[in-house]
């Protein structure tokens, strides 16, 4: 798959206006840029099988030490911007949060976030090298905040959430995945009104906190489950796997 690059150049700069517009509100994250997406975008495109993973926004947490390797001082272009994401998973990133929410769940799908090797001295035991690559966004704003997404004021979730759909929707029409995983409050699944989600049963034997949702976007399968501290809180690792081989399924592979 080719990506136009124009098209990505395009969303990064929309990301950076999000920014720019807000640069002055005190519960933006200071410093720190917008992040559309994180994951090697180039190692994405070559993959067999498209993923991308779906939050609220960006935590503050990677703010707090260096994860992009970002100068500051610099003005913010869309080119630096791709470079910067695009290298996340190989510079430091917040693996103690994607492993828990995402990763252990792309695993069984033969996917990952973290490339060739692992971001970390302790490899867990349920971890291996994948062929192919995942790219994590997020739904409601590319912009990190402060306080958390939800503790913000609702005048100010429903000023960045218009926009924040906006980019993401145009980024997921840049990238063409296969599938997509979201795991939020499932009141945020009204921001896709004309979608006909329908029942997934992740094993046998689950429980209401357990099932999924699926539904066709764009193309694409999205596949919704319960979050709670973090997305799929409800999945244990055992569970993950068998959830990866019902989606697998649905996917024809």
């Amino acid at each position: 798959m080719s990506l136009n690059t124009s098209d990505l150049t395009h969303v990064c700069n929309l990301a950076i206006a999000e920014h720019r517009k807000f640069c002055n509100s005190p519960w933006l994250v200071k410093p720190s840029i917008p992040i559309p997406f994180f994951g090697d975008v180039e190692e994405y495109l070559s993959s067999t099988i498209k993923v991308v993973t779906v939050g609220l926004n960006p935590s503050l947490v990677e703010f707090k030490e260096d994860r992009f390797g970002v100068d500051y001082d610099d003005v913010l272009t869309s080119e630096a911007l791709v470079q910067y994401l695009s290298g996340y998973f190989d510079f430091n990133p917040y693996s103690r949060w994607f492993d828990k929410s995402f990763e252990s769940l792309l695993q069984p799908l033969s996917t990952s976030f973290y490339g060739s090797s692992y971001p970390g001295n302790k490899v867990p035991k349920w971890w291996n090298t994948q062929p192919n690559t995942a790219l994590h966004t997020d739904i409601c704003s590319p912009l990190a905040t402060d306080p958390t997404w939800s503790k913000l004021n609702p005048e100010v979730r429903l000023s960045l959430e218009g926009n924040g759909f906006e980019i993401w929707c145009q980024l997921i029409e840049v990238l063409k995945p296969h599938l997509i995983l979201i795991s939020v409050a499932k009141k945020q699944l009204s921001m896709f009104p004309n979608l006909n989600w329908q029942s997934l049963i992740p094993f046998g034997n689950g429980e209401d906190r357990h099932k999924m949702l699926i539904a066709d976007f764009n193309g694409a399968k999205i596949v919704w489950g319960r979050s709670q501290v973090t997305p799929f809180f409800h999945l244990t690792i055992e569970q993950r796997q068998y959830a990866a081989e019902n989606i697998l399924k649905e996917l024809g592979c």
